[in-house]
Parts: structure tokens; sequence; C-alpha cells
């Protein structure tokens, strides 16, 4: 039993026997997974620092109930503290850890199998190229396109789950406001941003997940914004009538949000834009609205597509999408996007966010909220207003 588990048994447990039910659902004889979310995942294994690195790569093997881990020597003491695996492997420093993953397969019985792995939508391999290479040589077998597994498991979020993705939108929210009202007419783009990352660690987060911030010139219009250092924050000074755009997420165990705001500086907004952002607004509630059990992720979009629709205004719409869903990734399935006929289910963090609609001038703005679905509807985890601030 690990001294500092990040969830409880019985939730590992749980994710362990879903996950040994939908691979023999789909005929395989295991799971092989490399990237970190899983990995945390399915073991609670908690290393920070060590994702970055290249050279030593975990993977952990799900098999007949059952996890197997494969990890460096070095790092034995930190996966028997943090994580439930039932079953060790671990290479030498320095060593190649493809050999000793090749090990792990044949220990057991898993040479010449049928293995599901990160090779479909939304996933990479977890370690280099030439350690999969001299696994997929020397095990044999097939390695198939798992994502529908993986998602089918992490789509749907547990009780902890909804508790850390709420916490981590009510972080990101307050660092929000926080910052909003620190802000002084000549900071620096950079310096705004920094703020929102020192609230966010006071509020509670482990660390921020993404800053993007960006104002004046490059609001609005997206060549611009592209052409003038894309949404990184930069030593650009934000002056009185700039519109400041703030798309942030804090991550707390491991669970991040990801919410978007637009504020302006010192003045009102022109009619132009008052009348944009209010249909950015109004699609973001008729969305909401239609997050419930039942729904289709395509009817969140349908909706929010009818508000521009139905505007009377000129307006053009970019994306066929208007939000995603939230985990372990900022951007999980399902897509809320046209022809996404994913039924909505209790346990779904979603994250609503009308994109890509612009106005005669060719401007387009953002607003993005935080929701969770629930027995009976949904439930909003962001906690900032939606009206255009003034700062």
């Amino acid at each position: 039993m690990p001294s500092f588990p990040d969830f409880p048994e019985f939730e590992y447990r749980a994710r362990i026997q879903k996950a040994q039910r939908l691979i023999e659902e789909h005929n395989l004889d295991a799971l092989f997974m490399t990237q970190a979310e899983h990995i945390y995942y399915m073991t609670g294994l908690r290393l920070h620092g060590i994702w970055g690195t290249k050279d030593r790569p975990f993977a952990v093997i799900v098999k007949d109930g059952s996890t197997i881990m494969i990890s460096a020597k070095t790092m034995i003491k930190q996966v028997k503290e943090t994580s439930w695996v039932d079953d060790i492997v671990t290479y030498p420093k320095g060593a190649v850890a493809g050999s000793s993953m090749v090990k792990a397969f044949e220990e057991h019985g898993l040479r010449a199998s049928r293995i599901g792995a990160e090779i479909g939508y939304g996933f990479r391999i977890g370690m280099p190229v030439e350690d999969f290479d001299i696994l997929r040589k020397k095990v044999g077998g097939e390695f198939v396109d798992a994502s529908e597994i993986f998602w089918k498991l992490r789509m749907i979020k547990t009780r902890i789950e909804v508790n850390r993705l709420r916490k981590a939108a009510q972080i990101t929210s307050r660092a929000m406001e926080k910052a909003f009202a620190s802000f002084k007419e000549g900071m620096t783009e950079r310096e705004l941003a920094s703020k929102v990352g020192v609230f966010m660690m006071e509020e509670g987060a482990d660390f921020p997940s993404f800053i993007i911030l960006f104002a004046g010139e490059r609001v609005g219009y997206p060549d611009a914004t592209k052409r003038m250092g894309g949404t990184t924050p930069l030593d650009i000074k934000i002056k009185r009538g700039d519109y400041v755009q703030l798309d942030c997420g804090a991550s707390y165990k491991f669970y991040g949000a990801d919410v978007n705001r637009l504020v302006l500086v010192g003045v009102q907004p022109t009619p132009d834009m008052r009348d944009l952002y209010e249909i950015y607004k109004e699609c973001s509630d008729k969305g909401i609205q239609a997050m419930k059990p039942g729904a289709k992720a395509e009817d969140v979009y349908k909706a929010g597509k009818k508000v521009v629709d139905e505007s009377g205004m000129k307006l053009t719409v970019r994306s066929e999408r208007f939000g995603h869903g939230l985990g372990l990734d900022a951007h999980e399935p399902p897509n809320l996007a046209a022809g996404v006929t994913i039924t909505l289910e209790p346990g779904m963090v979603l994250a609503m966010e009308p994109w890509g609609i612009c106005n005669a001038n060719g401007q387009e703005l953002n607003l993005e909220d935080n929701v969770l679905i629930t027995e009976t509807g949904n439930e909003r985890l962001t906690t900032l207003h939606k009206d255009l601030r003034i700062i």
C-alpha cells in the first residue's frame, strides 16, 4: 500500500476493473500506456518533475485486472510511495528502457499478443521512438489503436475527479478576479499574466496549467494575433482603450480548468464590439442550457449556432466546434461540434466555448465556462460573471 496515495484504493480498483472489461470487450490481451495522464489515472503515480524528461520513460500494462509498472530503478521509491501498482519491473540508470519493457511483456505472457496502445485520436507515445521500436519488434504481435477504450474510461468522471475539476475552476476564477482587480494601466501583458499565475498558486493550485494573454491590437483579429507574436504574453504595455483576452487554467491534483474572459481597459465598448460580445454571451448561455443528460454533443453546438443564425447581424462562424471535454487534459472528447453524436452523461465535465464568430469587420472574441453534467441538468463550475468587464 502506498504511503502517500493521491486517491483511495477503491478508486484505483474500480478504474482497473472497468479497464479490464473494456479490454475483453475489444478482444485485446492487455492495455499498454506511456502517457503521464494515463499512468497517473491507472496507478496514482505522482512525479511532477520527471514527466518532463525523455531518458527515463515509464510504462504501465493492464492485464487480468492488475497493473504492471515499468520504471527506472532510481524511481522505485517514488513509485512505491505514491502508486497503487500491483507489480513493478525496473531498468537500471542509463539502460535502454525498451529492453526492460520486452522483459515485462515476456514475463507476463504477452509475446505475440494483441495490445491496445496510445496510437489513436488525442494521444502520443510517451517514450523514445527507439524504445518503442525495440518493443514492437521483439514482442511481436499487434499494437492497435485503443483510443476508444481510453476515452471511455476518462470521459465520465468519478466523484473524486469532479471535485478536483470543480476546485480547479474555482481557483482559476478567483485568480482571474484578483488579477483584474490588481491591474494598473501601463502594466505589460507579461506582468498581468505573472499575477494570474501567482494568484493561482495563492488560491491553492498545484501549478498553472497554462496562461494565454494578449491585448490591444492583438485582440479581435485572428491574423493580427498570429502576426504579432501569437497568444504568448509579451512585454507590451496595456493602455487605456485596449481589450485584454485571458484564457487560462489552474491545475489541481492533475485536473485542470479552462476559462476565458475578455476585459476592456478604462472605456466603454463601441456598439459593434458590445453587440458582438453579447452574441458570444448568448451563445454560451444557450449552449449551457442544452447541456443535459441524454443530449448529443452536437446539440450544444446547434444551440449556440442558432443564436448566430437568428441574430439578424452579419456574422460568420469560422468554427464548427463550440467546446470540448475537460479532465487530465485541457482538451478531451467529446467535442461540442457539428456531427458529434456522443451522448452527454452525468459526470462529464465540459468547456463551453463559442469560438470563431466574426462580425462584418472580421472581428472575433472569446468566452469560456466549465460545466458539469449532472443527473438533472448541469452545474456551472466557473464562478466569474459573464458580462464584459471594464477595468
